[in-house]
């Protein structure tokens, strides 16, 4: 029963991007699900980012901009894979803004970056259901330097 509900939930988000994406919601100008659900504009309260363990308060917005490029099957359940575009407004200070490219999921994502001469791992997650309205979602990430 639990994997029926997972590949219903999973089928669920898929038709929810599709459909969605021809329709015009005019009360969220900052909606962009054409890649992936998470596809959105993260503000203030939604967003967390920590470089090697603290919080950087001058992060006040996150725009995730994804590309479906594939997916993979495990107990009969297919979970998409994206290569997402992570914009990072107010790091490494305020006033500055950073792009890094993860490979992300519904649910979390990884990668690599390069800031200030170092290099840095990526990971995070995404909070909320992606059913939920965005304002209900959020996006944490982990900068942690190799």
């Amino acid at each position: 029963m639990n994997k029926i509900l997972q590949t219903l939930r999973i089928a669920a988000v898929c038709l929810m991007a599709i459909g969605l994406n021809a329709c015009n919601d005019e009360d969220d100008p900052t909606q962009d699900i054409s890649g992936s659900p998470r596809d959105w504009t993260y503000l203030q309260n939604q967003v967390q980012v920590y470089v090697d363990g603290d919080l950087q308060t001058s992060v006040t917005e996150i725009t995730v901009h994804s590309k479906p490029v594939d997916g993979y099957l495990m107990d009969d359940i297919y979970f998409p894979q994206y290569d997402s575009t992570l914009k990072i407004k107010g790091l490494p200070k305020k006033g500055k803004t950073t792009n890094i490219t993860v490979r992300a999921g519904l649910d979390d994502f990884e990668g690599s970056t390069e800031m200030n001469g170092t290099n840095y791992s990526v990971t995070g997650q995404f909070t909320g259901d992606p059913l939920t309205h965005y304002s209900k979602q959020g996006i944490i990430v982990y900068l942690t330097r190799r």
